[in-house]
């Protein structure tokens, strides 16, 4: 799955330089909160980049949190997801 944060609400665009691909049961020890995103954490396929659901984003506006625990099989719609679009990475 490809994780990233949303920089806009319905998630179809996500920033860029903290996304990581994450493999069955592996983790992220370095995905860290952008102070500047707008949004949840996304997770979209990968590869493909289609938009699956979204986490809600533990650590809201905190630059460098302490460390979070965020489930990929307790994902919801995204904010007005509509389908499995494709998401595009940004710089913000």
């Amino acid at each position: 799955m490809h994780v990233f944060y949303c920089n806009n609400r319905p998630c179809t665009e996500g920033v860029s330089g903290n996304d990581v691909v994450l493999s069955p049961g592996k983790s992220a020890m370095d995905f860290w909160n952008s102070p500047d995103s707008v949004g949840p954490v996304g997770i979209a396929t990968s590869p493909g980049d289609l938009l699956v659901g979204c986490l809600a984003d533990p650590s809201p506006g905190q630059d460098r949190p302490g460390t979070r625990t965020l489930r990929l099989s307790t994902s919801r719609r995204c904010p007005g997801q509509s389908g499995q679009s494709k998401i595009r990475l940004v710089q913000p």
